[in-house]
């Protein structure tokens, strides 16, 4: 194992669900790992128990956690830098959209993050 990975290193998105009438907790490195709650903090906590499970598991099969997806994070740091509406283009984005994403801190799906990888790569060659 290179580094082993923790609950702290994972970012956990929390949202109402209308549908399911409580807060839901995602990882979105793991696809699949979730986990509701009465309150946004409920959900959170039952979703690093989830993710602990998981990280164990993996740990003990000897396989590698995936990193954290830190596109999100990437793409608000350069917001000053970067003009958001070749970015949305770039990355097949309505703007609104990519917008509303960023500013709301709602994580992208691997193929969103690959194509805003790409858009990057593009924005910022010189």
């Amino acid at each position: 194992m290179k580094n082993k990975k923790t609950v702290d290193d994972y970012r956990i998105v929390v949202a109402w669900s209308g549908d399911d009438e409580c807060f839901v907790a995602r990882v979105p490195a793991f696809v699949g790992v979730a986990a509701h709650g009465d309150s946004p903090e409920e959900a959170v906590a039952e979703a690093r128990i989830a993710l602990r499970c998981v990280l164990n598991v993996m740990e003990e099969d000897g396989i590698e956690a995936p990193e954290s997806d830190q596109t999100l994070e990437q793409v608000r740091a350069m917001l000053p830098l970067i003009n958001l509406s070749k970015l949305a283009r770039l990355s097949d984005f309505n703007r609104q959209t990519l917008a509303s994403k960023l500013e709301r801190g709602t994580a992208f799906s691997r193929e969103e993050s690959m194509r805003i990888h790409r858009a990057l790569n593009a924005v910022l060659a010189v």
